[in-house]
C-alpha cells in the first residue's frame, strides 16, 4: 500500500502541474482523492467488544492478537457550485482477531477471525471558508458498509464464512484543505465520526 501511495501521489502531482497551466479563472468541477483514517466505527466497535466479551462470558472467552488496519479511502466529488459538491467515497478496512475459549484457565478452543469492510458513502460537501491556498469545509455521507467474515476453528480446521451489511455514515465537522498549483493539488485533514474515521487525512486533485 505504501508504494501505491507513492505512485498515486506522483501521478497527482503530474496531473496538477498540467492542470495548472490552464486559465486562472477555470473552474475545476471534479476532484479525485486518496486518504487514510483512524478510529472508524468498525474499529471502535471492535475495541469495545474486545473489552466486553471477556466480562460478558464470565472469563470463558478471551480476545488475543486483535489487529485493525487504518481505513483506506478513494473518493470522487463533483462541484455543483464553487463551494458545494456531491460525491462518493469508497472505504476499505481489514481486521484480524484470535478468540480463545478457556475452561479452568486452559485453552480448549481457538478461532481466528478475519473481517473485511467495504463501505460506500454518497456525500454532500460544503466549503464555508475559501481562499487561494486553503479552504475549510464540512461534509456528510450516508450509505452502506458490506462485511465479509471468515471464522476458522484451528482445532477442526473448519472455516465458516458469512456476509452482512450495515447502514454507514460519516459526519466530518471540521475539515482543512491546504492547496498548491492554483488550488489543483491539495492535502487535507479532517475530524468527525463515522466509517472513514474520527481523524482522516490524504491528498486530492481537482481538474
Amino acid at each position: 500500500m505504501r508504494y501505491f501511495f507513492y505512485v498515486s501521489f506522483t501521478l497527482l502531482v503530474c496531473v496538477s502541474g498540467f492542470s495548472g497551466v490552464r486559465a486562472q479563472d477555470t473552474w475545476a468541477r471534479n476532484e479525485f482523492g486518496l486518504g487514510v483514517g483512524w478510529f472508524t466505527v468498525p474499529e471502535l466497535e471492535e475495541l469495545t467488544a474486545d473489552l466486553v466479551i471477556p466480562v460478558a462470558s464470565g472469563g470463558v472467552l478471551h480476545v488475543n492478537d486483535g489487529e485493525v488496519t487504518t481505513s483506506f479511502g478513494v473518493s470522487y466529488r463533483f462541484f455543483l457550485l464553487t463551494s458545494l459538491g456531491v460525491g462518493l467515497d469508497f472505504v476499505y478496512q481489514h481486521e484480524n482477531k484470535t478468540l480463545n475459549t478457556k475452561v479452568g484457565g486452559t485453552v480448549v478452543d481457538t478461532q481466528k477471525l478475519k473481517q473485511d469492510y467495504l463501505t460506500f458513502l454518497p456525500e454532500v460537501y460544503w466549503e464555508y471558508v475559501q481562499s487561494r491556498y486553503f479552504t475549510m469545509y464540512v461534509s456528510l455521507g450516508l450509505g452502506v458498509s458490506l462485511l465479509a467474515q471468515n471464522n476458522k476453528d484451528t482445532k477442526s480446521g473448519d472455516v465458516e464464512k458469512s456476509r452482512d451489511s450495515f447502514f454507514a455514515y460519516q459526519a466530518s465537522v471540521l475539515g482543512l484543505r491546504v492547496s498548491t498549483f492554483d488550488n489543483r493539488l491539495g492535502f487535507y485533514i479532517e475530524g468527525g465520526y463515522g466509517y472513514r474515521g474520527v481523524i482522516s487525512a490524504g491528498f486530492a486533485i481537482r481538474f
